[in-house]
């Protein structure tokens, strides 16, 4: 529904005893017997549940959608009251299934608890001094004024800096965090175990993503909403669509888009995706329409500037919100999002090899050097510092990956909130990934199928696989590619083998020996090595093996690991072997280059490996295994006459074994 006033969906929680003058028309609910009121936009309304017979309660305000198991028809508000009625446990694993966007209040008649969302879509800004909370940064400095930050204080990048805004003494709440009131302390809820799902095979965790996915949309349809659905070129818009399967005939869907005269690269990047959309539509139809940017936007948002000011604290896509009033209306509506898939996919991987305190502060000093010419670095420092303790990053984070939580709570919980409140203007915004127990699933995987985005391909693959075929972020699909990259390999001219020379493989599988003795075979990609998570103990091993060869001479092949660290020394080490006995060695962080190896006077019927064997009990750690992570390339086999016993030559300072 289209809302022409300030903090859509937007609430404010203050002392009953204060007189804050609230924005027009909001209504006030007492929060049981504390000395705290609730006060709200009139489009939202928060349900207040009591706890048992006791002075305890619940508050829910906003889009709340239960994923879990339970057929049973409650809402959101009555589900939680139950759980708390239990205990603390049952309380934190309902919130890890409740999808939407929202805040959750667990209260007593001494004060509350507020959890958002599960990655802050519903922003939540809280000021210690004036003992406000509430949605929106504007809206608590206009209740109470604070002073604005200086340049000094960290203005320039104050969006990527924990939880600074434009006011000094208003803070963001960052996701996976609860605020107490009062006191206004912090404490992080999640994650509060490892991973659940990291034995599970893919299938398991495709069919229970879609189970919770299914529940949260039979939730979603109780609701009185038209949806609408963007669409874009990427992965991420047509896993969304896959997922929806028939029901997106049933959905308004729109493709930004560029004008011809506009030549930047996001106007290029506009066109591309507008051509790839054109291929998705055709294989699904869809009550699609094309929003064009073009110059004139600016004359457009006229109109809404001063309500846009108001609701975020940086625009973003701003051209587009005179579309989507006229394509909303009056009608109540939702759009349905895909930002959380970036956290799917490990963007800031490369910047962490161990996710220590020290590497979280120099990825902040990184992140906001735009401060760097006019905050002192001891002052960046020493916030940095604190946050790091204030948000638990330097606490047992269960082995989830630092760079994963960061962009969880940073990225999405900072920045992607902010678009909502922009867009507020026009409909609310729904996530279906944004659900705790969805974004557990995705975050299982590897390193390098997050990256390749494997989990959200098998998502298609099991619910619309022809979605598959067009090209992602390529107008050619998926064939189009297979072709041109067999014909550009066939027109290279690569120098030929000597006649005494040809290509040698590995063979398809690994073997993960155990420090009991036993083995088993893994399956891993072409080329690949590394230790995984769950087997990093000292005397376990991983082993890739070339096929035994029919020649007698010599067998070249290259290591490439692209990790190193003298701090990391000693922790594992890769083998040469010849026959299952080991020949060479060397420490597994020593070198991020290439390693070359010359296994020299084989017999025919030799098996050459490389293995790498775990010396430190890293178990579980996601880093390590990301650490441990090498690439062997097919050998070529040099067909000599055997002068000897067989030798191993590297590049590499090493051990050789007689």
């Amino acid at each position: 529904m289209v809302a022409l006033h300030p903090y859509p969906r937007g609430f404010v929680i203050f002392r009953r005893d204060s007189s804050p003058t609230l924005p027009e028309g909001w209504p006030t609910v007492s929060l049981g017997d504390s000395e705290w009121n609730f006060a709200h936009d009139h489009l939202e309304a928060p349900e207040l549940v009591t706890i048992g017979d006791g002075d305890r309660w619940v508050l829910v305000h906003g889009l709340c959608l239960y994923a879990g198991d339970d057929e049973r028809d409650m809402t959101p508000a009555h589900r939680l009251a139950e759980a708390a009625a239990t205990d603390e446990s049952s309380f934190l694993d309902l919130l890890d299934v409740l999808g939407g966007r929202h805040v959750v209040l667990l209260g007593t008649a001494d004060g509350y608890s507020l959890y958002q969302d599960a990655t802050g879509m519903r922003s939540v800004y809280f000021s210690p001094e004036a003992e406000l909370v509430g949605s929106h940064a504007h809206l608590l400095n206009n209740l109470q004024k604070h002073r604005l930050r200086s340049e000094r204080e960290g203005q320039q990048a104050f969006i990527r800096s924990w939880d600074r805004t434009p006011y000094v003494g208003i803070h963001a709440l960052l996701p996976n965090h609860s605020l107490s009131v009062p006191g206004m302390r912090i404490n992080r809820f999640f994650p509060r175990i490892s991973n659940r799902y990291l034995g599970h095979s893919v299938e398991e965790r495709v069919a229970e993503y879609l189970k919770l996915w299914e529940r949260q949309w039979q939730e979603l349809t109780k609701v009185d909403s038209q949806l609408f659905l963007s669409v874009t070129g990427g992965q991420d818009s047509r896993t969304t669509i896959a997922l929806l399967g028939s029901r997106v005939s049933d959905l308004k869907t729109f493709t930004y888009a560029a004008n011809k005269e506009l030549r930047t690269v996001q106007a290029k990047s506009l066109r591309l995706d507008t051509k790839i959309v054109k291929q998705i539509t055709t294989i699904i139809p869809m009550d699609h329409r094309v929003f064009r940017r073009s110059p004139k936007d600016s004359h457009r948002i006229e109109p809404y500037a001063s309500l846009l000011e108001l609701n975020t604290l940086r625009g973003h896509g701003s051209w587009l919100i005179p579309h989507y009033v006229q394509l909303a209306q009056d009608e109540p509506s939702i759009h349905i999002r895909g930002n959380t898939y970036g956290l799917y996919k490990a963007h800031w991987r490369e910047k962490f090899s161990n996710g220590s305190p020290e590497e979280v502060e120099l990825w902040f000093l990184d992140q906001t050097q735009a401060d760097s010419h006019y905050e002192p670095d001891r002052d960046r420092v020493a916030h940095i510092r604190n946050g790091i303790r204030q948000w638990g990053y330097d606490e047992n984070l269960h082995e989830y990956l630092i760079s994963d939580l960061l962009y969880w709570e940073i990225r999405l919980g900072r920045w992607a909130s902010e678009i909502y409140n922009e867009t507020d203007i026009a409909f609310n915004s729904l996530d279906f990934t944004n659900t705790r127990r969805l974004l557990e699933l995705a975050l299982s995987f590897t390193i390098d199928e997050k990256s390749s985005g494997y989990f959200q391909s098998e998502l298609v693959n099991a619910t619309s696989p022809v979605l598959n075929f067009p090209g992602k972020n390529d107008v050619r699909n998926i064939y189009e590619q297979y072709r041109d990259s067999e014909i550009s390999r066939s027109n290279e001219s690569p120098e030929p083998l000597h006649p005494t020379e040809s290509f040698h493989p590995l063979e398809p599988t690994a073997i993960l020996h155990l420090e009991n003795g036993s083995s088993r075979k893994i399956n891993i990609q072409s080329g690949e090595l590394w230790i995984p998570a769950e087997h990093f103990i000292p005397g376990h091993a991983v082993t890739r093996s070339f096929v035994p060869t029919n020649f007698s001479g010599d067998l070249t092949f290259t290591v490439n690991n692209s990790y190193s660290n003298h701090l990391a020394l000693d922790t594992w080490l890769f083998e040469v072997l010849v026959n299952g006995e080991p020949k060479f060695r060397w420490d597994g962080a020593a070198r991020h280059r290439p390693v070359h190896i010359s296994v020299n006077n084989l017999q025919p019927g030799t098996c050459v490996s490389i293995r790498e064997v775990a010396l430190r009990d890293q178990r579980g750690k996601l880093s390590w295994e990301r650490a441990s992570h090498a690439t062997v390339t097919s050998g070529i086999a040099h067909s000599t006459p055997v002068v000897g016993d067989v030798t191993v030559v590297a590049d590499i300072i090493g051990q050789a074994i007689p």
